[in-house]
Formats: C-alpha cells, sequence, structure tokens
C-alpha cells in the first residue's frame, strides 16, 4: 500500500485559505492581507499566483456594501493594477485583469441593466480568433446571446462588432484583389458555403439591429 504524503506546511495554508469561508467581516481584511503580501520584494511569482487566486475568491464573498471601501481605501485595486502593467508574466497579467474584472462585475449587481458589454467581450475576442473552430464558437455563442438576451445587442454595439466585422469582410475582398473576377467569385462563394462565422454573425446583427432599433 502506497503511504499518502502529508501535504506541506504551504499546501495546507493554500487549502484552508482557497476554500475556507471566511466571515463576512473578515473578508475585507484578508483582502487587504493578500494585496499586501503582492507587494513583498521577496515574493515569486508562484506567491503571487496564489495571492491573486484568494483576491478572486475573496471578491466574490464581499457584501455589495463594502464595494466603494474597498475599491477605494484599501490598497488592493492599486496593488493589483500596477502588478498588471509590471509583470513579464503572462499568467499573472491575465490573474490581474480576472481580479479588476469580477470587482467590476460585482459591482454592476446592484444595478438594473446588466452589463453585457463587459460580460460578451470575451466572447467577441472568440469571434475574430484565427481559428475557425474558436470563431464558430464565438458567434453561435454570441447568436445565442441575442436570442435569448436581446438587450445584449447594445453591449454588442457598444464593442463595435458590426464596424469589426465589416473591417475582417473588407480585408478579406481586399486581399483577394489581385485575383481575376471569376477566382474571387469562387473565394466569395467558398465563404459563403462554409458558413464563415463572422459573416453570418454580421447577417445575424443586422437583422436584429432592425428589429430592434428601427
Amino acid at each position: 500500500m502506497t503511504d499518502v504524503q502529508p501535504k506541506s506546511e504551504k499546501e495546507e495554508s493554500i487549502f484552508l485559505t482557497v476554500y475556507c469561508e471566511p466571515q463576512i467581516e473578515d473578508i475585507k481584511t484578508q483582502f487587504s492581507h493578500h494585496a499586501a503580501q503582492l507587494k513583498l520584494p521577496n515574493s515569486s511569482d508562484q506567491d503571487k499566483k496564489i495571492d491573486l487566486e484568494n483576491l478572486i475568491h475573496f471578491a466574490f464573498g464581499f457584501q455589495l456594501s463594502q464595494l466603494h471601501e474597498i475599491v477605494t481605501q484599501s490598497i488592493a485595486i492599486e496593488t493589483v493594477y500596477k502588478l498588471m502593467l509590471d509583470t513579464e508574466n503572462p499568467k499573472i497579467r491575465t490573474l490581474c485583469g480576472a481580479v479588476l474584472q469580477v470587482v467590476q462585475q460585482r459591482g454592476t449587481e446592484n444595478d438594473q441593466i446588466t452589463d453585457w458589454r463587459t460580460l460578451l467581450s470575451p466572447i467577441v475576442s472568440f469571434l475574430f480568433s484565427s481559428d475557425q473552430l474558436i470563431s464558430e464558437l464565438g458567434k453561435q455563442a454570441l447568436i445565442e446571446a441575442i436570442e435569448k438576451k436581446p438587450e445584449s445587442l447594445q453591449g454588442l454595439i457598444e464593442l463595435d462588432v458590426i464596424e469589426h466585422a465589416t473591417e475582417e469582410l473588407n480585408h478579406f475582398y481586399t486581399s483577394q484583389s489581385s485575383s481575376n473576377q471569376s477566382e474571387q467569385s469562387d473565394s466569395i462563394l467558398g465563404l459563403l458555403q462554409n458558413n464563415y462565422p463572422i459573416f453570418n454573425l454580421l447577417n445575424n446583427l443586422m437583422d436584429y439591429t432592425k428589429k430592434f432599433f428601427i
């Protein structure tokens, strides 16, 4: 039988910190504590990763009444955005962005209008991916968003999705300008037959825009 190795002190600390729910009044203290840890001169990228993950965890725990104080009076937000700008580690940069986005989104929970612009932004990035499968995933997700939540269309308009999609198509057509007319027609026909995600989403966006805004 294989002996089960006990968790190291650091592993045990990580487990307790991430999964134990603190009292509400303690969350602000914990939030500030992990932010302060990020500023330690001997903090490794692994240490920063752990502290940032904990900040994301605690960001879901504080009461909305605490939001203004956490954003304006604690060092957390300032520390995180400075680290995001200073780090050369892409994973740390991503985690910093995740902390800021979670805090920002928590602030919208009391609003009557959902912040679709921010929520759909990652999916829009999928749409314009050079990977066709990822682009198709983005298209399907955005079409479903519009069908289930028509008000999300305003968020897509704010993200300039129609303009970006049009630019992508213009770029495609321009890239074919050196071909003869027959070749261009074949290329465009192939674009349509292959269910090109950006082209199809653009058509859907135009239809929904006419439906809701005209």
